[in-house]
């Protein structure tokens, strides 16, 4: 893809009242337009200035000699910069009206406005970065938690990518002596000739295997998990959103039906964000209100990855404990953890657990009143989102992007068909297109191998000024 040669710009802080603001330029023209906007002491010209040094002054038009702010400003020159082009960073005061103005000065006098993600992509395209590690930028900006960060700046640091290189090499290898036997057909191939490479393709594969186990793990991690909190009127459903929250978020009496809409907050537990949603209660009702209340609790839970139905276990299941369970039928939801609330009122809970064990196989007795039992269903909720997963030993890699979550799929699936092909002793042709497909798909991860339009789709999700 070509890498653009014109001269972008954007404020790269949010806009609002604050102490700082930042207008960022990048490309060919940056030091052109610093020469003609920035005005100080100093008697060189800014572009023969010392790169990353900061220097105090004003910003100025030059058509008009107006003065728009007092600024610190720094440059910064090819290659060594973000962008591994010249870039430049304005500091000004960070009121809305200020920095607009002196982006305003800025694409008037040549540069552009930078895209979404623009400036992030210019590095990827400048070899800065590779790809996974360019998405990690956006990934590390979207953290929600220390987990989250931890994981987006492994990849930044290329984690990923060199794991995903030593795979790479190791294909490359077995594909250049497949190729070999390709251009001299007329020599012999030797009875065990995919002997030894089924063996290091399969101890890759296992590695990506492994990575991908992560992934239900990783994508948690990044974009949190959805857990809707459903059960008859006045099971507890409130108070034990008031309890994770630990303040008393929803409102919460005697009266069934206090809960007439959905409440959602966010909690992080051990690193992965959970979004809890309260809901009105699931019962037969004629009130309009509390039909649409109804309603939507069925819409938190289609959109739910995991569900917990709050029973009253100081009370045997009713009428309305059969609602909850037929609506859990209708929409099948594919966590489903059983809460066996209010244990304070008894030593032993009443309810009947064959009724539901076919939708719900862990029941978890607590109290939302004391807390008793909250750290366990905390702990159960994280092993249930960490299910199946698998880290490597070499540092505890977690894939949290969907993307290369499906391009690993199929890169197995094509080194699967590699080793059928070579199990088959089919001829190094056929092997190799398999192998290459391999390959191309691992190189979709990394920026090898892609196309002007996925990269503009990956990139327009960032924010703009990154």
């Amino acid at each position: 893809m070509p890498i653009p040669k014109d001269t972008i710009a954007a404020i790269s802080t949010p806009l609002g009242e604050g102490a700082i603001g930042i207008v960022r330029l990048s490309g060919p023209d940056t030091y052109k337009i610093a020469d003609r906007i920035f005005s100080d002491r100093h008697p060189e010209p800014f572009s023969q200035r010392d790169s990353y040094q900061l220097y105090h002054g004003f910003i100025k038009n030059p058509q008009t000699a107006e003065f728009l702010d007092e600024v610190l400003t720094t440059g910064m020159k090819a290659p060594g910069t973000y962008t591994g082009e010249d870039m430049l960073e304005i500091n000004a005061h960070g009121g809305i009206l200020v920095i607009q103005r002196i982006l305003e000065l800025v694409l008037q006098e040549g540069a552009r406005l930078a895209e979404p993600g623009e400036f992030t992509k210019r590095a990827f395209l400048n070899g800065k970065m590779d790809l996974a590690q360019a998405e990690a930028v956006a990934d590390l900006i979207r953290a929600r938690t220390d987990l989250a960060k931890k994981c987006a700046l492994q990849q930044l640091e290329g984690g990923l990518s060199c794991k995903l290189k030593v795979i790479a090499s190791e294909l490359l290898d077995i594909l250049a002596e497949l190729e070999a036997h390709i251009d001299f057909p007329e020599e012999e191939l030797p009875p065990q000739l995919y002997e030894r490479d089924i063996q290091r393709i399969e101890s890759s594969s296992r590695i990506l295997e492994d990575l991908l186990l992560s992934a239900r793990y990783g994508k948690a991690i990044r974009e949190g998990v959805r857990v809707a909190i459903i059960g008859k009127p006045n099971a507890g459903k409130s108070s034990l959103l008031n309890r994770f929250l630990e303040e008393p978020r929803a409102i919460v009496t005697e009266t069934p039906g206090t809960t007439r809409d959905t409440i959602t907050e966010s909690v992080s537990i051990e690193g992965i964000p959970f979004l809890f949603t309260d809901t009105a209660g699931i019962r037969e009702t004629s009130d309009p209100i509390e039909q649409e209340g109804v309603r939507r609790t069925e819409a938190a839970i289609t959109k739910a990855d995991m569900v917990l139905m709050v029973m009253d276990s100081s009370q045997p299941l009713d009428s309305q404990d059969e609602d909850v369970l037929d609506t859990l039928k209708k929409y099948a939801p594919s966590a489903c953890l059983g809460i066996l609330n209010k244990s304070d009122l008894l030593s032993h809970p009443v309810i009947e657990k064959d009724k539901f064990q076919e939708l719900i196989k862990t029941l978890v007795p607590l109290s939302a009143l004391t807390g008793e039992g909250i750290k366990e269903l905390k702990k159960l909720l994280v092993d249930t989102i960490k299910q199946g997963e698998v880290t490597d030993a070499g540092g505890e890699l977690i894939l949290t992007n969907v993307r290369h979550a499906e391009l690993m799929g199929k890169t197995l699936a094509d080194l699967q068909l590699t080793r059928e092909s070579m199990s088959s002793n089919l001829s190094p042709e056929l092997v190799a297109a398999d192998l290459r497909e391999a390959l191309h798909h691992l190189g979709e991860i990394t920026g090898e191998y892609i196309t002007g339009d996925l990269l503009n789709r990956i990139f327009s999700r960032f924010c703009i000024g990154k």
